[in-house]
């Protein structure tokens, strides 16, 4: 049916229905169910004169049942005066929700009025061809889906890899196609197994096959070469030897004995075969006869404490400058004290260090350039000696002097002016007056300085100053 169709046939059971109850009286209380069954539709909506009645939505897998019943709404007796029965029938679009019977009788009848009311419900349940019950709605395929496969939809059973048919109970045979195993190809119920020929070996991914290096592990069994090849190996002997019969041991033909053998040095007879060893100061070869010089100093084996100087079959330990070799381990070296031989040749003081030494001089005097011998420092030289007067160098020192009328201060470099008038008035007969460097003598008024500034004379006609004092300057 279309979507059109099912809205018909819906409309047409529902007439139908309210006709029935028309045409029948139907006990108080009675009620009647009828099924209409929807299927597969993703929406339905009744539309009736401009309003929605019915409104479904259903799953592929639920189908709905759309159940109309009706039951006695109310019960209603009256006295008529009417003389004249009739009936009516009120059903159809507009009274879809419920229909109506009249009876009226004569004035001898009762009146009774019936109100059956309608009501719809869609009920879920699983369509054809699933089982269980709503909302667990599964899948059935008859007969079952085989081997871990799984029904998805009725009758469709998805296989497992490996597996075929209706029911998915038949194995492919992987080996018959395309396997990609490198050699062999076994096959199993819902697959195939890859395996390889002797002497190789299956990777991780299955398929790949890799050769088996027998020489890899316990050098094949063989006691002196192995050879490995696709799918297997082979051993063989060194010259002067032969394979034997087991295929992998070598027998010794004497080579040490009979001269036969290849050894650059020392020929070791063993049971069954030979060694060549080598003498001290070299090493074996990988050719295993040849002797090469062993690099000690290259290998690191040497123990030398500072230089290491290769030499054919041994070695030479040297020191850096500064040291010498340990006189009871010739590959130590120790510190060369160079003061204790003529003070290292330093004028003054030598200080010896790990593997050199160092001239030094008394205060007062610095190194020279040869940095042996040492020269007095002229400290005048340089910013006076720091004097605020005079420098005056000496043999490893200086001293500072100040100039007349001063006195050196408790530093020894700084100079402060003398006050001659503390000491018997400066040797002045009346007045003394200290100035920086120097003092001066002055007379009371009346006399005059004589000659020597400092003794006073009477003067025979004084002429008064404005100070009243005659005075002098001396310097001493």
């Amino acid at each position: 049916y279309t979507q059109s169709q099912r809205i018909t046939l819906i409309l047409r059971v529902v007439g139908s229905y309210c006709g029935r109850i028309d045409r029948r009286q139907k006990p108080q209380s009675q009620s009647r169910r009828y099924r209409l069954i929807m299927t597969r539709i993703e929406r339905v909506t009744l539309v009736i004169l401009g309003m929605t009645v019915l409104s479904l939505t259903v799953q592929s897998q639920v189908c709905y049942t759309s159940v109309a019943s009706y039951s006695q709404a109310s019960r209603l007796q009256y006295q008529t005066v009417y003389g004249v029965g009739y009936s009516t029938y009120a059903c159809g679009f507009l009274w879809l929700d419920r229909c109506r019977r009249s009876h009226l009788t004569n004035t001898a009848r009762s009146y009774t009025g019936y109100y059956p009311l309608l009501s719809y419900a869609a009920v879920p349940q699983c369509c054809a061809g699933y089982i269980g019950t709503y909302p667990n709605c599964q899948p059935y395929c008859d007969g079952g889906c085989q081997n871990g496969a799984v029904c998805t939809s009725p009758g469709v059973c998805t296989c497992a890899v490996g597996w075929t048919g209706t029911n998915c109970e038949q194995d492919i045979n992987e080996c018959n196609g395309d396997h990609q195993c490198d050699h062999n190809c076994t096959n199993v119920d819902g697959s195939y197994v890859c395996s390889c020929d002797d002497g190789y070996v299956l990777l991780s991914n299955g398929r790949t096959c890799q050769d088996i290096d027998e020489c890899q592990t316990s050098n094949g069994g063989c006691t002196q070469l192995c050879n490995n090849s696709a799918g297997s190996y082979q051993c063989s002997c060194q010259s002067g030897y032969e394979l034997t019969s087991d295929g992998h041991s070598c027998a010794d033909v004497g080579e040490c004995l009979f001269g036969t053998h290849n050894c650059s040095q020392v020929c070791v007879e063993l049971a069954g075969g030979y060694d060549c060893n080598c003498s001290s100061g070299y090493e074996l070869q990988d050719d295993g006869v040849s002797c090469e010089d062993i690099d000690e100093c290259v290998q690191g084996s040497d123990g030398c404490s500072h230089n290491c100087n290769n030499t054919i079959g041994g070695f030479v330990c040297t020191c850096y400058e500064g040291y010498q070799i340990h006189h009871e381990n010739p590959t130590d070296c120790v510190d060369i004290d160079e003061c204790i031989e003529s003070n290292g040749g330093c004028l003054h003081i030598c200080q010896n260090s790990n593997g050199s030494y160092e001239c030094m001089c008394h205060p007062g005097h610095r190194l020279d350039a040869d940095d042996h011998t040492c020269e007095d420092i002229d400290e005048c030289m340089e910013s006076n000696g720091g004097c605020q007067h005079s420098c005056m160098n000496t043999m490893a020192s200086y001293y500072c002097l100040c100039d007349i009328g001063y006195t050196l201060d408790n530093d020894d470099h700084g100079c402060s002016d003398t006050n001659e008038c503390s000491n018997s008035n400066g040797g002045c007969q009346h007045n003394c007056t200290n100035t920086n460097g120097s003092y001066q003598c002055s007379c009371a008024t009346g006399y005059t300085l004589s000659e020597d500034s400092q003794i006073c004379s009477i003067i025979k006609n004084p002429v008064v100053d404005a100070s009243n004092q005659v005075s002098a300057h001396h310097y001493s």
